[in-house]
């Protein structure tokens, strides 16, 4: 049995197309965010082997960036690739029988701290560096005032040769120790998954090869007992 529930909606095609178009014609550019992470946060190496605390988080950029979709429709000056993702989030939308209402599909004006709090796509490739990571494994807060709880709808759009595969622990919150037990999550190109970044810990193996790991993440804000009743017994 799959550690994760897939989700039926496959990834709309004209929105791969965009997302990959621009990758191609802005891989060198200087577009990409490098991840910053808060001095406190608790990390524990993608293996799961190795606990570790700290402030030094220049290991984390290595081979990883990210964009998220507003920026790209603002690069481009062409709102088709926020166009196409909101008329597939339609589709899950109605797929799963979810009630709009009680989901944000993005932060509320005026909440939101960086990047992150946003859809994006973030990258995940072999560099040339003495070590090479994937993404360490970690957990998210909630970052809402009202603290409605965080979901994210992760699609594989580019496949690495080898590698970037995600693993997550949905226990870890329950046992925060070292060698806690990452399962990997078996997803193909255009298939998506659902994520509760601020509950499971989440991570990635590093990737190999010239192939670069794109990864859509889709971000959802969503009213805590809808959240507990109506997603979690499927997703959780």
């Amino acid at each position: 049995m799959s550690i994760v529930t897939k989700l039926q909606t496959k990834l709309n095609p004209e929105l791969k197309r965009h997302l990959l178009k621009f990758l191609n014609e802005n891989i060198t550019s200087k577009v990409w965010k490098t991840p910053i992470g808060d001095e406190e946060r608790h990390l524990i190496d993608f293996t799961g082997l190795e606990e570790k605390v700290t402030s030094e988080f220049a290991h984390m950029c290595r081979g990883r960036r990210s964009i998220t979709l507003r920026d790209i429709c603002n690069l481009e000056q062409d709102e088709m690739v926020l166009y196409h993702t909101n008329k597939m989030i339609d589709d899950i939308i109605k797929e799963n029988e979810w009630d709009e209402t009680q989901l944000r599909r993005q932060p509320a004006p005026g909440i939101g701290h960086d990047n992150w709090d946003s859809h994006l796509i973030s990258l995940v490739y072999e560099t040339q560096k003495k070590v090479s990571h994937g993404i360490e494994t970690h957990y998210d807060s909630n970052s809402l005032e009202d603290n409605w709880t965080v979901m994210r709808i992760n699609y594989m759009v580019q496949k690495p040769e080898e590698g970037g595969t995600p693993q997550i622990d949905k226990t870890f919150l329950n046992n925060r120790k070292p060698g806690i037990k990452l399962k990997q999550i078996d997803i193909n190109e255009d298939e998506g998954y659902v994520m509760m970044p601020s509950k499971w810990a989440h991570g990635c193996t590093p990737v190999r090869g010239n192939t670069v790991r794109v990864l859509l993440s889709l971000l959802f804000y969503v009213e805590p007992h809808y959240f507990n009743e109506h997603i979690m017994p499927t997703y959780g």
